[in-house]
């Protein structure tokens, strides 16, 4: 095969999704989750697809019900959509502290009179960063080392534990990225100070 294999194993490489029905119905009913939301089938990937070889759909998206509860929900908010483009990202490569960073970072900014933030504008403020060996294939964003290391969210939980596997994915809903990008796009530097 001419795919470009991945140099590890992926973190969620023999992941189950750990949501039941009934927790999916909450999520669809509490956060309006717009298009057919189903629940994979065990073991079933989150993060590369050949069901059509087997006669099956690739999901539009897939999310996790931490994701949700943060937010991100189908279909996904522009910014979102242009971070996860721009940097060849599926949604779920990307840990919660890093939407929270970024949501936050997107509020700022247009609060202050800036306009809308993009993905490039993201990158002069935050840095796209690997997540550790026991996190292969999953991102996160910090802020510039420039910027002495100040953070734009507090309090936040730690991103280790279990919020990778209560995954689903959605169907008919507008496309984006869902097979993991194990090289991301860099963005190579900060704003200038």
């Amino acid at each position: 095969s001419s795919r470009p294999q991945s140099p590890r194993v992926l973190a969620c490489r023999d992941m189950s999704t750990t949501l039941s029905k009934e927790e999916l119905a909450e999520l669809v009913e509490l956060y309006g989750l717009r298009g057919r939301v189903v629940l994979p089938r065990p073991h079933q990937r989150c993060y590369r697809f050949n069901f059509p070889e087997n006669g099956g759909r690739i999901p539009r998206l897939v999310l996790s019900s931490h994701l949700v509860r943060l937010g991100i929900t189908s279909p996904l908010h522009p910014f979102i959509r242009d971070v996860c483009e721009f940097y060849h990202l599926a949604p779920l490569q990307i840990n919660p502290n890093a939407y929270r960073s970024m949501i936050a970072l997107y509020i700022i900014y247009g609060e202050e009179g800036f306009g809308t933030l993009d993905a490039k504008t993201l990158g002069y403020f935050l840095q796209l960063k690997k997540a550790p060996k026991k996190d292969f294939g999953y991102v996160y964003f910090s802020v510039w080392p420039e910027f002495n290391g100040k953070s734009l969210v507090f309090g936040a939980p730690s991103n280790a534990g279990t919020w990778k596997g209560p995954l689903f994915y959605i169907y008919d809903v507008p496309r984006v990225k869902t097979s993991f990008n194990y090289n991301p796009g860099k963005f190579t530097e900060s704003l200038p100070l």
